[in-house]
C-alpha cells in the first residue's frame, strides 16, 4: 500500500500558533488551580465548564476540514467531528450533573457508553486513510470488513460492561470491565493512527503526527482518571484533569492546522491489497469468535443467569447482524466474479474472430 503521489501545501495557520499560546495559558490556570484550591464547587464548575468549552472548539475547529474538503479526505473529517460531537456530549451530561444538579456523576455513569462510542468513529477515520486513493471495489469490501469490525466492537462492549451497568449492578466489575475495554479501544486508536502515520506523506504525516501525539496524551489521562473514578479519589478540577484538558486543546489545535491542507493535483489510485487482505482476515476472525462467546455465556463460572441470559440473546443477534453483513459481501463478490467471467468470456469470442478473419 503506498500513498498516492500529488503536490501539496502545508503552511501552519497564525490562529494556529495563536491557539498554542492561549491553550499553554489555560493548561497553566488549570494547574495552579488545581494545586492550590481545595475540592469546591467553584472548582469543580471551571473544570466542567473548561472541558465543555474545549471540546466544543474542537468540534467547531475540525468540523469546517470535513465541508471543505472532498472525497475521503472529508469523510475522514466527518467522522473525527462525529466522535468529537459525542465526546462533547457525554462530557455535557457529566456537567450537567456535577453544576446543574449540583450532586456526584453517579457510578456507573449513564453517559459512560456514548464516553466509550465516541472513540469508533475515530477509528473509522483511520480506517478510511485519506492520504491513499483504492480502486472502487477494495474500498467497497473494505467498507464491509470495517462494518463487521464495528459491529463486533460494539457487540463486546454490550457483552463485557453493560451486563453490569444494567442487567445484573455491580459497581466494582463494571469499573474493572469498562477500564479494560477503553484502555483497548485508546490502544486500537493509537495503532491505527500510528500505522497511517508511518505510511503517509506531507501534509497528512504532519496531521497524524499531531493527531497521535494528543491522543496519547488522552488515553494516559482518560484511564487514571477512569482508574482513580472506581477508586474514589478522582474529582474535577483535580490534577487528573490537567493533561486531559491539554489533550483537548491540542485537539483543537489539529483542527486549526488542518485547514490549511491543500490539493493541487489528482492523486494516482493505487489498490492497497495488503491492507484489504487484512481487514478481510480480522473480520472472519471477529464473525468466527462469537460462538465461543456463547460458550463464555453459558459456562461463565458464578455469573448470575440473568447476566447470561442478556448475553446469550446479545449474541444470537450479533450473529444475525453479521450474517447479513457476510451474506451481502459473498453476494457482492458473486456477482463481480460473473461480471469477471462475463467480461473473459467476450473477450475470448473477440480474440477467435480476430484469428478467423486472419
Amino acid at each position: 500500500m503506498q500513498p498516492y503521489n500529488q503536490q501539496v501545501k502545508f503552511r501552519p495557520m497564525g490562529h494556529a500558533k495563536n491557539w498554542i499560546l492561549v491553550a499553554s495559558l489555560l493548561v497553566c490556570i488549570h494547574l495552579l488551580l488545581s494545586l492550590l484550591l481545595p475540592r469546591s464547587s467553584e472548582l469543580t464548575a471551571f473544570g466542567d465548564l473548561t472541558q465543555c468549552i474545549l471540546l466544543l472548539s474542537a468540534t467547531l475547529a475540525i468540523l469546517p476540514n470535513a465541508i471543505k474538503t472532498e472525497g475521503r479526505a472529508r469523510l475522514f473529517w466527518a467522522l473525527m467531528s462525529l466522535g468529537f460531537g459525542m465526546w462533547l456530549w457525554a462530557q455535557a451530561l457529566w456537567t450537567y450533573f456535577e453544576v446543574f444538579l449540583r450532586q456526584e456523576v453517579p457510578n456507573p455513569f449513564v453517559g459512560d457508553i456514548i464516553l466509550f462510542l465516541h472513540i469508533v468513529p475515530m477509528i473509522g477515520a483511520t480506517a478510511v486513510q485519506p492520504h491513499i486513493e483504492r480502486d472502487d471495489h477494495v474500498a467497497r469490501f473494505g467498507s464491509l470488513d470495517f462494518l463487521l469490525l464495528l459491529a463486533w466492537w460494539l457487540y463486546l462492549f454490550l457483552f463485557v460492561a453493560i451486563p453490569w451497568q444494567y442487567v445484573y449492578p455491580n459497581e466494582v466489575v463494571y469499573g474493572h470491565t469498562f477500564d479494560a475495554l477503553y484502555l483497548c479501544e485508546h490502544l486500537v486508536f493509537l495503532l491505527g493512527l500510528a500505522l497511517v502515520w508511518r505510511r503517509s506523506v506531507e501534509p497528512w504525516k504532519t496531521i497524524y503526527r499531531h493527531l497521535f501525539g494528543a491522543a496519547l496524551l488522552y488515553a494516559i489521562s482518560s484511564i487514571a482518571a477512569s482508574v482513580a473514578i472506581d477508586f474514589h479519589s478522582y474529582y474535577t478540577g483535580s490534577l487528573y484533569d490537567v493533561p486531559l484538558v491539554a489533550a483537548m486543546a491540542w485537539f483543537v489545535g489539529v483542527g486549526l492546522m488542518a485547514k490549511r491542507l491543500s490539493q493541487e493535483s489528482q492523486p494516482t489510485r493505487t489498490t492497497a491489497a495488503g491492507h484489504g487482505i487484512w481487514a478481510a482476515r480480522l473480520a472472519m476472525l471477529a464473525v468466527f469468535s462469537t460462538p465461543l462467546m456463547i460458550a463464555w455465556a453459558e459456562v461463565g463460572g458464578q455469573i448470575p443467569q440473568r447476566v447470561r441470559t442478556y448475553r446469550l440473546l446479545l449474541t444470537v443477534g450479533t450473529m444475525l447482524v453479521m450474517g447479513v453483513l457476510v451474506f451481502l459481501k459473498q453476494h457482492l463478490l458473486d456477482r463481480e466474479l460473473v461480471q469477471l467471467l462475463r467480461a473473459s468470456h467476450q473477450n475470448l469470442e473477440e480474440m477467435c474472430q480476430l484469428l478467423r478473419r486472419s
